[in-house]
């Protein structure tokens, strides 16, 4: 089974830190510049941002401008890659994953907190790792009958979505308040706060 590395996951994706931030300054900004003005403004050389902008280009993602003798670049909208990589680099796989575990578990009333920790939360993570995730329990909330029932479904549909996307199990840990400050010490200031 192949596992998600979640860190730097467009420059993977794309093969290069170079296209990436040309990219994101595409993607996210009307511009009109040339491939010296771009790599000033990003500080990239300029033969690696003539050689993406041509590849780009061939994408038609972005057009050429000529003003004068000098050449300059429009990113074009309406093209098709525009579109597909505006949506697709809008958010990165982390807040996906994220949102999906709001999503999932944010209609429980019994859950005070869910934490997302460990070595994915901080931005360590290896090819194998899981996506840990505290529960907390409100102090008069029951981890049995119904709730247990529904809760280990909800978790169980979590752990096999989050497979699909990222390869990455889920590692749910269910703790009370009380344990929050002994076996869990730490834990929610370091960690992402997803509900609560």
């Amino acid at each position: 089974m192949k596992f998600m590395i979640f860190r730097h996951f467009y420059e993977r994706a794309l093969g290069s830190k170079v296209k990436v931030k040309l990219l994101q300054r595409l993607l996210n900004e009307e511009i009109s510049a040339s491939e010296r003005e771009l790599a000033s403004m990003l500080g990239l050389s300029h033969t690696a941002v003539s050689k993406a902008m041509k590849e780009f280009h061939e994408l038609h993602l972005v057009t050429p401008v000529h003003i004068g003798s000098a050449l300059m670049w429009r990113t074009n909208k309406q093209s098709y890659a525009y579109k597909v990589l505006s949506r697709a680099m809008s958010k990165s796989p982390r807040q996906v994953m994220i949102e999906l575990v709001a999503d999932k578990l944010g209609k429980y009333r019994e859950l005070q907190k869910v934490v997302l920790f460990g070595i994915v939360a901080d931005g360590r993570e290896e090819r194998h790792s899981p996506v840990e995730l505290l529960l907390v329990l409100r102090p008069d909330a029951k981890y049995e009958g119904y709730l247990r029932h529904s809760l280990d479904r909800a978790l169980l549909e979590l752990d096999q979505e989050c497979r699909t996307l990222f390869g990455n199990g889920v590692a749910a840990h269910l703790a009370s308040e009380e344990e929050l400050s002994s076996k869990y010490k730490g834990v929610v200031e370091k960690g992402v706060q997803v509900i609560g």
